[in-house]
């Protein structure tokens, strides 16, 4: 049975350079659409607190007066959302969310791999390796980015299936190559449809998207196609089973 939240959640924080107007919160559909939700006024002392209605965890933007713009995926849990309120890039700090926190950890992830000893080494020795016009080790310090690469992407993996059901687990997870992950992304999507949760606008996307991967992953069945041969004539795919066949689109 699928199910959804149903539930109110509060929005609360504080502007730290309120400007003229109210604050909006607009919900984002899968497509990128802006859908009006409600609008909040700020206290005189530049706090504000506002219940929201929740049919189904969601994705959704305030606006601070078409100044400043926080993207949020909102579910179970009550946000407190800290901003400048005056800048496209001003501070904010977003708090109380399990998804956020996901989120953060993913970032901090992310950005500890790039900032390591090991990878900055590598990469100056590439560099080094390039002005010396060294193929031979530039493809060998390649091999060895992609070696810690591949260690990297396995504790995302262990991220990802802590994640569950978050929306959070669908932003994060095209950071995998979706090839040779292919089953990852078909774990994720059973969780979604095993929970009940998959009609959510967000995951009902993702579901189709591993459905059409499934019939293109590696070591698949290839779709039965049909073009013409060098010599113009209809040739069926499935007619060359157990052969070698180069497909020129």
């Amino acid at each position: 049975n699928e199910t959804s939240n149903n539930n109110s959640i509060t929005l609360s924080g504080n502007v730290g350079f309120p400007q003229e107007g109210l604050i909006l919160i607009d919900e984002i559909t899968p497509d990128g659409k802006l859908v009006p939700k409600d609008t909040i006024t700020l206290a005189e002392d530049y706090s504000y607190s506002k219940s929201i209605s929740i049919t189904d965890a969601g994705i959704y933007r305030m606006n601070f007066y078409n100044q400043q713009f926080v993207n949020l995926i909102l579910d179970k849990d009550d946000v407190n959302v800290r901003v400048d309120g005056n800048s496209r890039n001003g501070f904010v700090a977003i708090t109380g969310s399990k998804d956020h926190q996901m989120l953060d950890e993913y970032q901090q992830l992310m950005s500890s791999f790039q900032s390591s000893e090991d990878v900055q080494r590598l990469n100056q020795k590439f560099l080094e390796a390039r002005e010396a016009g060294d193929e031979t080790q530039m493809a060998a310090i390649r091999a060895s980015y992609t070696d810690l690469e591949k260690k990297n992407i396995e504790n995302l993996i262990e991220k990802i299936d802590q994640m569950g059901t978050s929306l959070t687990v669908l932003q994060v997870i095209n950071s995998i190559d979706k090839n040779n992950y292919f089953d990852i992304y078909q774990k994720v999507a059973d969780k979604f449809v095993a929970e009940g949760k998959a009609n959510n606008a967000f995951a009902k996307g993702f579901i189709e998207q591993v459905e059409l991967l499934k019939k293109l992953a590696i070591g698949n069945m290839a779709p039965d196609i049909s073009l013409p041969n060098s010599d113009g004539e209809i040739v069926k795919l499935s007619s060359l089973r157990g052969n070698y066949v180069l497909v020129d689109f």
